[in-house]
């Protein structure tokens, strides 16, 4: 498993994730992809009492913020001192479990272990007490703020087709994993028949005429909160079994756990944990909130924040603790597909490319960091993808598996990954992000253009052992910008079993055409290097007509060029010069 480079301090941090409970934090570390502690940990600020985990989440360094206890101050205390530690958080994910209406009005019905985002947060605790009940506040004074304009237009994404989509499947995959750690065997889910929803007049106390609270309506007594439902006869079995777990089929071990459904809306928070359905049902026609949670309103006011929470109960008498696992196991599961599509800001991402002193020091000691989203095919011009339908199953070992793809789902790891390559000792190099502009022959292939006249440099003997079913890749972009580097971190040697030469000077270190095989995904690939565009003794024609009497070369010029990976500095916005023409030429064959 590739490691990404370790955040250089706090300041890489934007994300913070707040949990209340045990149970939360654990889910939490467990979707982790990497932890950033050990004897070199970030610390915290002179006056934080806080404690934290420091790691990364997909591709971001995120700080897991520990609450000492339940409820807003404790909420409210804990975010305004990370900010003191981690001043450059962007945004709070306050993840967890609650409570939910079963049956909002006009909306879908809510599950146990069903998924509830917030788009807003409602005091539910904040206001006047009479003896009739409590007044809440509903001032603008009064009332918590809108989400910023960053959030409402990203959970519109969410809830729309293509992005409600990837959030739904990225949270069962996320969920799966979850599973396979056998630290949460415990976490799974609890079964259809545990979902059981009892009337609003239903309370949770003995019904027998020994208990005083039995003579009262509205009573329930201590003894009564610490039974099951079971044991205190509430009518389980008579209470009609939910529509979704009707649906729900039989595997091998008895219980298939449904999909969990995500629901955005208002959520109430405050300092009570809810256990009344009256009050519940009340709160959702008055306010429209659609669960119940306690931390939420304590962070809002510190950062922009989102509640993610799994539903563990009805918010009614009848609560217990069996779905509380597998409730925080989909919220952290959620959250982690919700990250998936959260855009960081282009100073974190730079500072996720970045290297200490020491791993500048040794080419070996680099990382490439691989995304595993799969690009869109729609991202690139379609002149860079020119079918070639003599190219027979039997010449590529990727084409039988190919043919069933679409060019918008690029399926292999080395046509869905987007590698950034940190900079290198050499005084040349430079920060370099690799364009993956054209990939795998198995979607499209690129025959160079056929180009006169001869190059002033004499080709080299081609290899005869070369295997020509082996895809080839063209490394280009210009000179210095690591090219001959990208390919060595790659693993690429050539019939001699040498990397590229890397050059530590300002001279330039490829000079020629060279072919260098390495194995990517498991499957063998040939990487082209070659000279530098803008090379101060090559022009960039000079350096496309060696590639193309390379080609040549090769099975008497059938052999195609499978994909172009052109490696561009980062710092500069666009590829100029005759370096994007001759490119554009290449590209349009």
């Amino acid at each position: 498993m590739t490691r990404s480079h370790r955040p250089r301090d706090r300041g890489a941090f934007e994300i913070a994730i707040i949990c209340a409970i045990e149970v939360e934090s654990n889910a939490v570390e467990g979707v982790f992809d990497e932890v950033w502690e050990g004897d070199n940990g970030f610390g915290k600020a002179r006056g934080d009492y806080n404690t934290y985990t420091t790691g990364r989440i997909g591709l971001a360094n995120v700080v897991l913020v520990y609450m000492p206890g339940m409820g807003k101050v404790e909420s409210a205390s804990v975010t305004a001192a990370s900010l003191g530690s981690f001043p450059n958080i962007k945004l709070g994910l306050v993840v967890g479990i609650c409570g939910a209406v079963p049956m909002p009005p006009n909306r879908r019905a809510i599950f146990l272990g069903d998924v509830i985002i917030s788009t807003g947060v409602e005091q539910y605790d904040l206001g006047r007490r009479f003896r009739h009940g409590l007044r809440t506040k509903d001032t603008l004074d009064d009332k918590l703020g809108r989400s910023t304009r960053e959030i409402r237009s990203f959970l519109k994404k969410l809830r729309g087709f293509q992005g409600g989509e990837r959030l739904r499947m990225g949270t069962i995959s996320n969920l799966t994993q979850l599973w396979q750690d056998k630290n949460f065997g415990s976490y799974t889910y609890p079964g259809a028949d545990a979902d059981v929803l009892f009337s609003p007049d239903v309370l949770h106390k003995h019904s027998d005429q020994d208990c005083e609270c039995a003579e009262e309506k509205d009573a329930i007594c201590d003894r009564a909160r610490e039974m099951s439902c079971k044991e205190l006869d509430c009518g389980e079995e008579l209470q009609p079994v939910r529509q979704r777990s009707l649906l729900v089929g039989i595997d091998d071990e008895g219980v298939t756990p449904p999909p969990p459904m995500i629901h955005f809306g208002k959520i109430a928070s405050g300092d009570q944990v809810i256990l009344d359905a009256v009050f519940r049902d009340q709160s959702c026609r008055r306010t429209g909130v659609i669960a119940f949670e306690m931390e939420g309103a304590g962070a809002w006011d510190n950062f922009p924040t989102i509640i993610i929470k799994g539903v563990c109960d009805y918010a009614d008498s009848h609560k217990n603790k069996s779905w509380q696992s597998y409730a925080a196991a989909v919220a952290a599961a959620s959250m982690k597909a919700f990250m998936s599509q959260w855009a960081s800001s282009d100073s974190y991402k730079l500072d996720m490319m970045s290297t200490t002193p020491a791993e500048e020091a040794h080419v070996s000691d680099f990382d490439i960091r691989r995304q595993s989203t799969a690009l869109r095919g729609d991202a690139f011009p379609h002149k860079l993808f020119r079918p070639n339908s003599e190219y027979e199953d039997n010449e590529d070992p990727y084409n039988a598996r190919a043919k069933s793809l679409e060019l918008h789902g690029l399926p292999h790891r080395l046509s869905s990954l987007l590698w950034y390559l940190g900079h290198t000792s050499s005084a040349k190099s430079m920060f370099t992000m690799v364009l993956v502009l054209a990939v795998l022959a198995f979607v499209a292939s690129i025959r160079m253009p056929k180009m006169s006249g001869s190059s002033k440099h004499s080709a080299q003997h081609w290899e005869e052992d070369i295997n020509s079913n082996y895809p080839i890749f063209a490394v280009i972009g210009l000179t210095g910008v690591g090219k001959s580097s990208f390919i060595s971190l790659l693993g690429g040697v050539n019939a001699s079993d040498a990397p590229p030469d890397i050059s530590a000077g300002l001279e330039p270190c490829t000079s020629d055409v060279g072919l260098y095989e390495a194995t990517v995904d498991e499957r063998p690939v040939y990487f082209m290097d070659t000279p530098g565009f803008d090379d101060n003794k090559l022009s960039d024609k000079e350096v496309l007509q060696q590639i193309y009497e390379k080609l040549q070369m090769l099975s008497q010029g059938d052999k195609l060029i499978k994909g172009m990976i052109y490696l561009h500095d980062m710092r500069q916005t666009q590829i100029g010069g005759l370096a994007r023409v001759s490119f554009q030429r290449s590209c349009s064959g």
